[in-house]
């Protein structure tokens, strides 16, 4: 495996068993306020190690607690543009002639939509519920995975094996599911990690600008957002979650980018 894999895994890896455990491990209740003016906007200290906004919450805990949301979402968003697009990818790649051209139409005019103002749009109409966010970047995450899933199964629907097991008489979705997919699982899982780091850039976005989750419930977005007008005075309230951002999406792409190299030498190796 290769070293940017296993850092990327180790660091993400971190992440998510620090946001597992959030409740045993956070120092103070996220929202719990400290309105006195000597509670307010504290630098990092021993009893608040990345310092207090400015209510006086303790801002480790809020980064902490912010990162199950942050994270919990974006994973929750993958699965399902991952379902969707395997699945219309699929679909469009094996039945191929007119139907695929429509399809494969339908994703350009919808990758032809601004991202922010498609997200927009639909938390305007919808709210912002979290489970209405994860179908709203579902929606902006699957084109894609449902590209690349294409592309895959127009070259394996023309291999041996398939052929053979077409002409054996097996249904369509044994065939998809015991040869195609399991051989679009590589393409699939690394644009899938690479799409859940740009979803958590997406969601901290929608978060700063006040679209997305909203106050007091804290992700690394919306604890930005309190941060951005005490950047001179309160360098923490920004710097901290910013760098929840960094490692959760570096160690994202570090994985995403060794599982596309492992392909690509896959593939060469075959060929």
């Amino acid at each position: 495996m290769q070293i940017r894999v296993k850092v990327g895994s180790a660091l993400l890896g971190l992440l998510f068993v620090l946001s597992a455990t959030v409740s045993w491990i956070a120092p103070q209740d996220p929202d719990r306020q400290h309105l006195e003016t000597s509670g307010r906007l504290q630098a990092p200290s021993v009893s608040h190690p990345f310092g207090t906004d400015q209510l006086g919450r303790d801002v480790l805990s809020r980064v902490l607690h912010g990162s199950r949301i942050s994270l919990g979402l974006a994973l929750i968003t993958m699965l399902l543009a991952v379902i969707l697009g395997t699945s219309y990818g699929a679909l469009s790649g094996y039945v191929g002639g007119a139907t695929d051209r429509i399809l494969m139409r339908f994703v350009d005019l919808f990758l032809t939509f601004p991202l922010i103002f498609f997200v927009a749009t639909c938390i305007a109409l919808f709210g912002n519920q979290l489970s209405i966010m994860a179908i709203i970047l579902a929606l902006t995450a699957w084109m894609d995975i449902a590209r690349l899933v294409r592309g895959d199964v127009l070259v394996l629907k023309r291999e041996n094996f398939v052929l053979r097991a077409r002409t054996s008489g097996l249904p369509v979705w044994r065939i998809f599911l015991r040869y195609v997919l399991p051989a679009t699982l590589p393409t699939v899982t690394a644009a899938a990690v690479l799409r859940m780091a740009d979803l958590i850039l997406i969601e901290s976005a929608m978060s700063f600008l006040g679209l997305g989750v909203q106050p007091p419930t804290a992700t690394w977005g919306t604890i930005l957002k309190d941060g951005r007008h005490f950047l001179s005075d309160a360098w923490w309230l920004a710097f901290f979650p910013g760098v929840a951002i960094l490692l959760a999406c570096l160690s994202l792409y570090l994985i995403g980018e060794g599982f596309q190299k492992h392909t690509a030498k896959q593939i060469q190796s075959v060929r």
